[in-house]
């Protein structure tokens, strides 16, 4: 069982030979431990949902039944813990962050068999891993479509109404003089 979670795992060879020889055989023999990749698409921004990929990478002995990823913004001291069911690839959307600022999100995971058992971890709380939210500031309003197109449609409508009025109503009164003829 200990090989299967960790193959790399050795004995001490203080103790006897016998014993040591045999764990190395089996150990050579051993499958791959189980694994998990989690990943994120990068660019992400503050105020839009981030969404994880939980990927199992490997479980020959079909120990991964549940995980828990655990999250928060860095600086925080409380995580916000999200349980889910391993399945072969999982996308878990977080809910948007809220900042006026660039934050940094810091995760980590801990993989549980059927029985409640820790089995694996990725990261942990003392060095997660971090996902960069890039602060996009909002656009000014002079700046935004409708402004403009409102600026435009005004500025048409004068130089419409300008200019119907000064070449296509006849005018009140005709200038001139007359002139006497003998």
């Amino acid at each position: 069982m200990m090989l299967a979670l960790d193959p790399g795992h050795v004995l001490s060879y203080r103790l006897s030979p016998k014993a040591t020889l045999v764990f190395e055989e089996v150990r050579k023999a051993a499958a791959p431990a189980p694994a998990v990749d989690v990943t994120w698409t990068r660019g992400q921004k503050v105020g839009d949902p981030v969404p994880i990929d939980i990927e199992v990478l490997s479980d020959p002995k079909r120990f991964l039944d549940r995980a828990t990823l655990f999250v928060r913004s860095r600086g925080e001291t409380r995580w916000h813990a999200t349980d889910l069911a391993l399945a072969k690839d999982k996308t878990i959307v977080l809910p948007p962050v809220t900042a006026t600022a660039p934050v940094s999100l810091e995760l980590y995971l801990r993989a549980y068999d059927a029985h409640d058992n820790e089995v694996l971890t990725w990261a942990d709380p003392q060095h997660p891993r971090e996902l960069a939210l890039r602060y996009e500031p909002p656009t000014p309003w002079y700046r935004k479509w409708w402004v403009w197109a409102l600026g435009g449609s005004a500025v048409a409508l004068a130089t419409g109404i300008t200019v119907y009025e000064l070449t296509l109503s006849p005018p009140e009164t005709v200038g001139g003089t007359a002139m006497a003829t003998k």
